[in-house]
């Protein structure tokens, strides 16, 4: 018998118990294992970011890739975002957050540019849109350990374009930021 996917009400009343008290998410997508919720926050829908040694493992080439919130800093930094006070929507500003359970990374977010909602992808699972983003805060996610963002005016019509390149089963990437394609 084939394994079945969780429903989302199961994994909110199991997971998350301040986003299951408001009941204030939305399902925006079906199951879907390819990438995560790094992947995710960065407009990735197509590879599994960590910073990882091996596959399925994708991260900017040259950054640390220690598993630790400097490496996530690092990454977000390469994308063109620098840090903010807070999760506040504000307009021109695209955002995302990074969640820790202590010093180790968890999970990140991103603020949807128009709307103000937190759009977060559950590990291979769903991605859901919710309005509060500490309502993530639990056991599994820890808490939100820093905020990020960038000037829209200075990104592209294709916000982040990720371009993959494989050779002799390495990848390599092109990553257009507000700066231009890195070194």
């Amino acid at each position: 018998m084939a394994p079945t996917n969780p429903s989302l009400a199961t994994i909110v009343e199991q997971t998350f118990p301040l986003l299951n008290s408001t009941g204030l998410y939305v399902g925006r997508s079906p199951c879907e294992p390819t990438y995560n919720c790094i992947a995710f926050a960065v407009g990735d829908t197509k590879h599994w970011w960590w910073p990882g040694s091996s596959a399925p493992d994708w991260w900017p080439p040259d950054l640390k890739r220690d598993g630790s919130i400097a490496a996530f800093e690092e990454m977000f930094a390469f994308l063109g975002y620098v840090p903010c006070r807070d999760e506040r929507h504000e307009n021109g500003f695209e955002k995302v957050a990074l969640f820790a359970d202590g010093n180790k990374p968890t999970h990140a977010a991103r603020q949807e540019i128009d709307s103000g909602l937190w759009l977060s992808k559950l590990g291979e699972l769903y991605d859901i849109a919710h309005n509060n983003l500490r309502d993530l805060e639990c056991r599994v996610f820890g808490r939100v350990v820093g905020t990020f963002q960038r000037d829209t005016s200075q990104l592209s019509p294709t916000h982040v374009q990720l371009v993959y390149a494989h050779q002799d089963r390495t990848e390599l990437a092109r990553i257009r930021t507000p700066h231009g394609p890195p070194g």
